[in-house]
């Protein structure tokens, strides 16, 4: 039986236990995978990553682990597609892997000004001190006239 053309594949609910099989990222057509709900562990596999045409994916409700692998688009998707594993880490997560560094995550505001915000300040403040100064003269002009 060839799979290799599989499209979509719903396996959610089905108390499966053990790891999730390497070969999944041999299924180089699917673009629906729901493993949630099961007793998957270990972590995920770097397979997975490479499936550029996945669309939607929920590995919610497992006991997987280790760190979210690096590819196509599997750090794009909302955190809640690995809700429950709660030895996970990377991104998207805000669990942050042991070997990773303090990186900011992208889309997360940081407190600490950079030289570019400052420089939107300043136009910012220079913005609004013309616009001020161009009212002022311009109700002083009709107000002499």
């Amino acid at each position: 039986m060839d799979v290799l053309g599989l499209i979509a594949s719903n396996l959610s609910r089905n108390n499966l236990i053990g790891a999730i099989p390497p070969k999944i990222g041999q299924l180089k057509s699917l673009d629906f995978l729901d493993l949630s709900r099961n007793r998957f562990s270990g972590s995920i596999p770097s397979g997975l990553a490479q499936l550029s045409h996945l669309g939607v994916l929920d590995l919610s409700d497992n006991n997987s682990s280790g760190k979210i692998p690096l590819g196509t688009q599997i750090q794009s998707f909302n955190p809640s597609v690995y809700a429950g594993n709660l030895e996970l880490c990377g991104l998207p997560l805000q669990n942050k892997c042991p070997d990773e560094e303090s990186a900011p995550c992208p889309g997360i505001e940081d407190d600490a000004n950079t030289p570019e915000d400052e420089d939107d300040q300043f136009i910012t403040l220079g913005f609004y001190m013309s616009l001020i100064l161009g009212f002022c003269v311009g109700f002083w002009e009709s107000v002499e006239l």
